[in-house]
């Protein structure tokens, strides 16, 4: 139903009349904007340094997830515990902690 959607109002630009499809026809509009829109982006190089919070998880998988080529004055990663959903949710003492120290540091070194 939802790439019926998708495919006739979609491409038509008008919201199916039932209030039902009609929230969803949103959603998928949104949904495929904000994809488009992930594509389209070409990040330009960053001339400072970037500090960069990762959560435990994701740290495992990914050694700098792309930005150290984005980041002409160098990239630190910290690692915070937990997940994508948990880190903050669960762990937000200690998330808080580390982004205080981070900010705390920018400020010091400008």
């Amino acid at each position: 139903m939802a790439q019926k959607i998708a495919s006739v109002s979609y491409l038509k630009q008008t919201p199916p009349k039932d209030e039902e499809l009609k929230e969803m026809w949103h959603d998928e509009v949104l949904r495929t904007g904000y994809v488009r829109t992930l594509y389209r982006y070409r990040p330009r190089r960053y001339p400072g340094r970037i500090t960069m919070l990762v959560n435990e998880v994701d740290a495992r998988r990914h050694s700098d997830f792309g930005w150290r080529r984005l980041a002409a004055g160098g990239l630190t990663i910290y690692t915070v515990p937990g997940d994508h959903y948990s880190y903050i949710r669960d762990h937000a003492r200690d998330t808080a902690e580390r982004l205080r120290d981070c900010l705390e540091k920018a400020t010091t070194e400008k």
